[in-house]
């Protein structure tokens, strides 16, 4: 209450004004930088930060580890950190075709900025996120597929389900290989801003 009994609302971070010795509060923020849940602003860069999951042998399938696989010499993609995997080194069953499930989980402890994969695979792929459909594509295991994810992950635990099919052909698992090739980039804001009050 004021002097006339009136009550006034309380200033607090999180209210959008800037009161006392806050810096900013929410949407007040000079460009170029961020502003954090205590209000003080930061350098933008100091917020962002990346993560990247890859294929390589944590992700599983079948229960298990996945393997670096058989590279055939027409395999060109070339994806920095990711390794060709498969459920073995080579194709069990060469002749009929062979769907895998490679499973990754990927932690985000602040929001999502941007999300992008890279992608090669021999041969076709879906791809789920968090057991919804994001990207697909045909064999592509002499260039690299590019998808935007930026819209289906969150801030959290994530999990990614990439499904691969090799289609049966020759007899030979040298001439019929099957690989999986990935690295997803998630750049992220970790500073989390004025959180609204309540209470």
């Amino acid at each position: 209450c004021n002097a006339n009994c009136e009550l006034v609302p309380v200033p607090y971070c999180g209210d959008k004004i800037i009161n006392g010795a806050e810096e900013c509060d929410g949407t007040n923020v000079t460009e170029g930088y961020s502003c954090t849940d205590k209000c003080t602003k930061v350098p933008v860069e100091q917020c962002t930060s990346s993560i990247f999951a890859v294929s390589d042998t944590t992700n599983t399938v079948d229960g298990h580890n996945a393997s670096a696989t058989y590279v055939h010499p027409a395999w060109t993609a070339s994806i920095t950190g990711a390794t060709w995997v498969w459920s073995s080194y080579y194709v069990q069953n060469p002749t009929i075709d062979e769907v895998k499930n490679f499973t990754k989980s990927i932690s985000i402890p602040g929001a999502v900025k941007q999300a992008s994969l890279d992608i090669a695979t021999d041969n076709d792929y879906v791809v789920f996120v968090n057991g919804a459909q994001v990207a697909s594509g045909p064999s592509s295991f002499n260039t690299v597929q590019h998808h935007d994810l930026t819209s289906a992950l969150h801030s959290g635990a994530n999990t990614l389900v990439f499904q691969v099919t090799n289609t049966g052909g020759a007899s030979s698992p040298t001439d019929n290989p099957a690989g999986l090739l990935y690295n997803l980039t998630v750049t992220q804001d970790t500073c989390i801003g004025p959180q609204p009050y309540c209470g």
